[in-house]
């Protein structure tokens, strides 16, 4: 399958758009996207995905949170290995147990652990595919391990964006669709009394059979008192449920 290419500044020239539309949508007046100018999209080693840049979080001129915005292609995932999470002793699900999962890099798809984080968001800014970025159209699938302590497999937890199928009519369609933000680590209730935490470990995986880029943003607060916690369990809704088998 030929995969889509992009480069610095083709991500620097269409991310904009997005950045603003969420800073509207979402945030207050005083929170703040901007580019970091130490930043611009590379390839990170050791990584398994196209690139990444970061975008500073503001508030009245004072840093209070990173952005950082990843580009997948098909097959890319943000994992990686641990004491407790190692590839060799998990069993991985039957449709991520391809070529294209496990020829290159198959630790990518190896939850992480998330211990110090209060509440981690993910931001679905676009896809590329034509030489046309599809505003808030993304597919990727959250894993996770089936036990914290003495995991055995790895599962699915949920979806962000598009289930595939959808997916790629979204792509054919074109336009530009509703904004949303998801939370990939946090506690359901949030806030100052939770009740279960989610998304600790986790990966993301891009497991839709797609030629399309996928561009989106990951926030993680790791201070309670950030004003950014309030603001994100507010505006952010958790992953759609996997799909089950049909019996």
């Amino acid at each position: 399958m030929d995969e889509e290419q992009i480069t610095p500044s083709m991500l620097e020239f269409w991310l904009p758009h997005a950045l603003n539309k969420y800073d509207e949508e979402f945030f207050p007046d005083d929170v703040n996207f901007v580019f970091d100018p130490r930043s611009r999209f590379k390839k990170i080693e050791g990584r398994a995905y196209q690139g990444r840049l970061t975008v500073l979080v503001e508030r009245a001129g004072e840093e209070i949170g990173k952005i950082h915005v990843l580009a997948f292609a098909y097959g890319d995932g943000t994992g990686s290995e641990s004491e407790t999470y190692n590839f060799g002793n998990l069993v991985v699900p039957p449709h991520l147990s391809g070529p294209e999962f496990m020829n290159e890099r198959p630790e990518k798809l190896v939850p992480r652990k998330k211990d110090s984080v209060i509440v981690e968001a993910f931001f679905p800014f676009f896809s590329y595919q034509d030489g046309v970025a599809i505003y808030n159209v993304v597919s990727l699938e959250e894993l996770t391990a089936d036990d914290y302590l003495e995991p055995k497999r790895i599962i699915t937890s949920g979806h962000f964006g598009f289930r595939p199928d959808d997916y790629k009519q979204a792509l054919e369609n074109g336009g530009e669709y509703p904004m949303r933000i998801f939370l990939t680590t946090g506690c359901v209730g949030g806030g100052e009394f939770p009740l279960k935490e989610f998304g600790n470990p986790h990966s993301i995986i891009y497991s839709a059979h797609t030629e399309a880029i996928q561009v989106g943003g990951f926030l993680s607060v790791k201070d309670k008192n950030n004003p950014l916690v309030e603001i994100l369990y507010e505006h952010g809704q958790m992953p759609e449920p996997p799909v089950l088998p049909e019996e």
